[in-house]
């Protein structure tokens, strides 16, 4: 696999975690060999304007580097003849991706807040960590200040009096809104709390970007507590995602799995929203626990 230029430092592909994910999600092949100009490894993640390559001068990039890559395969390939080099090809939707800043958090370890440019021109805030850097933990909508974003997101960030805020009252995280929608199974018991003069309450094990909770809170009118193991993964979910705590949203520092069978029943709704602390588990969904219960008092 040719890493694409300026996406060398990306964890995706100079970490463990990032290779093992890259081979979960490759599941037919056996060995990897990623190709990519000599970064240090250790850099924080580069900037990414992503450039068009021409078919025909990748072509001549496979062609010269076939050879080397064959002299890297192992001996039991070549047992009836020479192997045929499979290049493999790393698309995403990003095309333009702006690191803001990089934390280190005691529970989850490293991880980042980068703005990307998606192929439909919109732009998100998301949230990423280093043990599973393929999987984005939290995902915002990001909105502009300004009509013509045709110059890009890497171009407007350089520019004066062009703003950035996050819109917190849309999800766009994949498997957030099915959560959302399976609250209309229980939404005559939750009219029914409504009616009595009291507002629905949500458990949230997880928080993440908190782009769930804002949700809940801001648009659903819920009283919600949130449930993170992480104290820096708040603060940044508080200075970069637009979370705000107060009166009717509480945020608590524990693992959720321990508090759980004291809270669950003093509450409406229980949704759980947290991952794998282990890159081998792949970056699939269903590898990590994202579901939610409700629990009607």
């Amino acid at each position: 696999m040719i890493v694409l230029e300026h996406r060398e430092t990306d964890w995706n592909f100079c970490t463990e975690s990032g290779h093992l994910q890259l081979l979960y999600e490759f599941s037919n092949i056996s060995r990897l060999i990623l190709i990519g100009n000599n970064l240090d490894p250790n850099l924080e993640p580069l900037d990414y304007v992503r450039t068009v390559v021409d078919p025909v001068d990748m072509e001549k990039i496979e062609c010269e580097l076939e050879q080397l890559v064959i002299a890297l395969h192992p001996k039991i390939c070549f047992r009836n003849s020479v192997p045929k080099t499979l290049f493999l090809t790393y698309e995403d939707d990003v095309l333009q991706r702006v690191v803001i800043k990089r934390f280190v958090g005691p529970f989850v370890g490293e991880f980042i807040v980068e703005d990307v440019q998606l192929g439909n021109k919109e732009f998100r805030r998301r949230l990423r960590f280093k043990r599973m850097p393929n999987l984005i933990q939290s995902q915002v909508p990001v909105v502009v200040n300004v009509c013509n974003v045709e110059l890009g997101l890497v171009s407007l960030g350089k520019m004066k009096k062009v703003e950035f805020w996050v819109d917190t009252w849309t999800l766009v995280q994949t498997y957030l809104t099915p959560m959302v929608s399976g609250l209309f199974l229980i939404v005559s018991s939750v009219n029914d709390r409504i009616r009595q003069g009291f507002s629905p309450r949500v458990l949230c094990l997880g928080v993440g970007g908190g782009a769930l909770l804002s949700f809940l809170n801001g648009k659903l009118g819920f009283e919600v507590v949130g449930v993170e193991g992480d104290e820096v993964v708040l603060s940044v979910a508080r200075g970069y995602f637009g979370l705000t705590d107060g009166k009717s949203v509480e945020l608590i520092v524990v693992d959720a799995i321990q508090l759980i069978g004291g809270l669950y029943d003093k509450f409406d709704v229980v949704m759980i929203d947290l991952d794998s602390t282990e890159a081998s588990s792949g970056i699939s969904g269903t590898t990590n626990i994202f579901f939610w219960i409700t629990c009607i008092s």
